[in-house]
């Protein structure tokens, strides 16, 4: 626990030194500077019992323990002071204050009978702000050998030899690099006609749900339908499916015989098939049932000479340390990898952490000494890839400890990828993420958690998806589960798995967070729900997070189920509830509670991916939200009480994709929301346009605007004059360019350097001749739906060197032939063309394009070619190739 208390107290300290002008009004300067000293004391003398093993001793857990608690209630103190919700009187505080530091000072007195000294914990490794970043799962593919081949020459054979390939070895081994390598192999991609990738790591197995999944991928337009089926009837809808067509299937992670024999009976193994299906698995005898149907090939663990020659390839770099102490230091921790591809991978970004140091201040039996004591000495690589992590772990600075055990809360066993954004959002939430004194003016909470994920993947802890942009991050399954223990043990979250409606009460916890994993569609839920119930005295939980982790399974209205609340507010929740977030929770089965609106003090709160229809007018009294996301599941419209204007505070605002106002007088009043900095899903049509002026710190801005050329005009001048600098998105509906009054407004859209992406739809005939150099100059993202244009729109587009997708449906161009040249499209890797009614020709140039890895081309009816041919031998991979003339 002793990491996660250090991490507490700095972040109170951060907030001392930045909010004591503000939040302490009343109290003099030099109880709040000695408090802060204090805690720093305290904080230091934490990280010398942890260096030196004290952290049993009775009397320093109680210390540790009140140190932490009463970090977290000064926390929760500075946060209520600063809402002005509660008056609390400056004599009382100053008094109070008093008491805790004559109490650290006693407390402290036992430590250095201890001989604990207070030793600066942040004399850690400080961020690797100069280190590149690597790509460990090129470089781990590089060792993976004669299986990749021989299984490669299987997959692009014209027949099926074995239906079933198999890849079985313990976690970190390589088994999901691999496969991957191979999903997305160019050859591999144009040998087969559909794809599907479903992970089996879920606590909770389903072969219904596994089955939809894929028979949702490899019919993609068909999603809807997949969903209403039953398990028989989907069964049979793919066994028939990979009769007819070349099918690639990945399944990963497949935990117990019984799951794949639940789930075989949808795979013709033993009838005439075109599917190839690819399987990963920690378990023996599963292996052992595939291959009944396959081929098997076990991973290895490295031996000593591929463990060096890939330790190599990913740290890399230079060394402040002399010779000898790197030679020692690097066989010490490759000894500690027991030849696993991940620990090894781990481990170079440790190395690339300890190899900057200075080697005048470097103690290299200091560090032995710590590699030491994360030792195991057995032969297994699963444990061997945990002690790695302890070792890495425990070298993180402390503001980053706690931000990595969060992602095992936020990822789940089934879902090992997250966007960046969900990340960024929890963290800033948990209040992880202070700009400190010395930030630069500039600088947002958004930057710095920014800069934290990229410390983590410059350790090779996480893995970052994308290039120019990060989107995504992911973790090793393994790695999660390090992080769900460790979070636990250091008492940051707890996890509870639900099961179904049957009652599921929260335990006694001093967790500062939970997930309840609701799992509100099992297949053996209870018949009759109950609702989840918070255990007594959990006085110390901030976060509640309520996940659903499938799909349902059966038609929820057929069954005679009552809803019910979530779960029950409390009064000591009003004041300590920080965080509330609703992931995939369907509320046609739930009930939100009654209390929500008492949670006076909530700063988070999150509807992602719920099915939810309205939201409840009780929702006004959470005057201190910073983070309200209302982006439910696409097939709901939400009505939205005209409350929003109460929010003074918030920051960022996600709209759901279709909503309604429901003020009585029309649009939704957004007046005053002076600190927005993020702003998706604005419709001109719901919200006064008028409102955004005051909005002056944007910096992402996603609207929608519907046949209103006016509203238009008003959006791209307040981005063009007030936010210039922010990254504007555009999705312009049913837009006309009939008028002198709308193709100007279209000449001011073109132009504006703002704009990242634009989905226009409606009849313009023409890019106008006088902005044609110079319109969309940082444009990324392109949807053009029947705008009938009569010049091919490939000599403009094409010199759009930032453009990475473009779709083009609906006879967006009604002309006959388009020509792409060989310097066009330098950076697009996305292109669709759909519904062309006109097109008969398509030239594409060799050297245009040359980044392209989706070609998507449907009901074209007259084109009699088309340039996939173009792409066979392209160096870039083509991930998704359809043609459907």
């Amino acid at each position: 626990m002793a990491n996660n208390v250090c991490g507490v107290v700095q972040l109170v300290v951060d907030k001392l030194g930045f909010e004591k002008s503000r939040s302490f009004k009343g109290v003099s300067a030099s109880t709040v500077e000695n408090l802060s000293q204090d805690l720093i004391v305290s904080l230091r003398l934490v990280a010398s019992a942890e260096a030196k093993h004290f952290t049993n001793d009775d009397q320093f857990r109680h210390f540790r323990d009140f140190l932490f608690y009463f970090s977290k209630d000064l926390d929760d103190y500075i946060e209520l002071v600063k809402s002005g919700l509660e008056h609390v009187n400056p004599s009382d505080l100053e008094t109070f204050i008093s008491k805790i530091t004559d109490s650290l000072t006693l407390v402290r007195q036992h430590c250095h009978a201890l001989s604990l000294e207070a030793i600066g914990p942040d004399d850690q490794s400080p961020l690797l702000d100069q280190i590149p970043q690597s790509r460990p799962e090129k470089e781990e593919a590089f060792f993976f050998g004669p299986p990749q081949k021989e299984i490669r020459e299987l997959l692009l054979q014209e027949s099926i030899e074995f239906p079933v390939i198999s890849l079985h070895g313990m976690g970190g081994m390589g088994k999901t690099t691999l496969a991957g390598a191979l999903y997305n192999d160019a050859d591999v991609r144009r040998s087969f006609q559909a794809f599907a990738w479903v992970n089996c790591a879920r606590r909770e197995f389903y072969a219904i749900t596994v089955v939809k999944s894929i028979l949702g991928q490899l019919l993609p337009r068909q999603k809807k339908v997949v969903a209403g089926l039953s398990f028989l009837d989907s069964t049979r809808m793919l066994y028939r499916l990979q009769q007819k067509v070349k099918c690639l299937i990945v399944i990963c992670d497949v935990r117990t015989r019984e799951n794949w024999r639940n789930m075989r009976v949808a795979f013709p193994l033993r009838d005439e098939t075109r599917t190839q299906i690819l399987i990963t698995t920690r378990i023996e005898e599963v292996a052992a049932d595939c291959r009944q149907n396959g081929k098997l090939y076990g991973m290895r663990q490295l031996d000593d000479e591929q463990s060096n020659r890939l330790f190599h390839k990913i740290a890399g770099g230079t060394t402040n340390l002399i010779p000898h102490h790197v030679d020692k230091l690097r066989k010490e921790i490759l000894s500690r990898c027991g030849g696993s591809p991940l620990a090894i991978t781990i481990a170079a970004g440790y190395w690339n952490c300890i190899t900057k140091k200075d080697d005048t201040t470097f103690d290299p039996n200091k560090m032995f000494d710590e590699i030491n004591l994360h030792r195991d000495e057995t032969a297994d690589p699963e444990r061997s890839l945990r002690s790695i992590l302890h070792l890495c772990y425990s070298n993180l600075p402390l503001r980053l400890k706690a931000c990595f055990l969060y992602l095992g809360q936020l990822t789940r066993s089934d879902r090992s990828e997250i966007l960046v954004d969900e990340i960024y959002l929890r963290w800033i939430s948990e209040g992880l993420v202070v700009i400190s004194e010395d930030e630069s003016a500039n600088t947002t909470k958004t930057d710095i958690a920014e800069n934290y994920l990229l410390e983590l993947a410059r350790r090779n802890m996480v893995r970052l998806n994308g290039e120019e942009l990060v989107k995504s991050s992911q973790i090793h399954p393994l790695v999660r589960d390090f992080c769900v223990d460790q979070g636990e043990k250091e008492k940051l979250f707890e996890v509870v798995a639900g099961r179904g409606f049957a009652t599921a009460v929260i335990p006694k916890s001093l967790a500062s967070g939970l997930t309840i994993e609701m799992n509100a569609y099992c297949e053996d839920r209870a018949a009759v729900p109950a609702v989840f119930t918070h255990g007594d005295g959990n006085s110390r939980c901030s976060s509640l997070y309520f996940v659903d982790t499938v799909e349902p399974v059966v038609d929820y209205a057929a069954a005679d189920w009552r809803r019910v609340e979530v779960f029950e507010v409390k009064e000591f929740m009003r004041r300590v509830l920080r965080v509330v977030e609703f992931d995939g929770v369907d509320f046609r089965l739930w009930k939100l509670p009654k209390g929500m609106g008492n949670l006076v003090f909530l700063r988070y709160l999150s509807f992602r991916r719920c099915h939810l229809e309205e939201i409840p007018s009780s929702l006004k009294n959470l005057s201190e939200l910073r983070i309200l996301d209302l982006r439910v599941r696409g097939q709901c419209r939400v009505t939205i009480p005209d409350f929003l204007s109460k929010f003074v505070k918030i920051e960022r605002l996600y709209f759901p994709a279709k909503y309604r106002s429901g003020a009585d007088h029309g649009r939704l009043n957004m007046h005053g929301l002076t600190e927005v900095e993020i702003l998706v899903n604005f419709d001109t049509k719901v919200c006064y346009t008028d409102h955004l002026k005051g909005m002056k710190k944007l910096q992402r801005f996603d609207v929608v605007v519907e046949d209103d050329h006016k509203e238009l005009d008003k959006v791209v001048d307040f981005v063009d004059e007030v936010v210039s600098t922010a990254r504007f998105s555009l999705d312009v509906r049913n837009f006309t360019c009939y008028s002198d009054e709308r193709i100007s407004v279209l000449k001011k859209m073109l132009v504006c350097e703002s704009l990242r992406k634009l989905q226009l739809e409606g009849h313009i005939k023409k890019f106008p001749d006088d902005v044609v150099g110079i319109m969309l100059a940082n444009i990324e993202e392109i949807v053009l739906d029947g705008s009938e244009l009569k010049v091919d729109p490939m000599q403009r587009l094409g010199k759009l060197s930032k453009l990475k997708s473009l779709d083009m449906r609906n006879d967006a161009f009604i002309g006959k032939e388009m020509v792409c040249h060989g310097s066009d499209f330098p950076n697009l890797k996305s292109f669709k063309l759909v519904n062309f009614c006109y097109l008969e020709k398509w030239t594409v140039e060799p050297e245009a394009m040359p980044k392209v890895s989706t070609l998507w081309i449907e009901k074209c009816s007259k084109l009699s070619s088309t340039p996939a041919g173009r792409f066979e031998f392209a160096h870039n991979i083509i991930n998704e190739l359809n043609i459907v003339c």
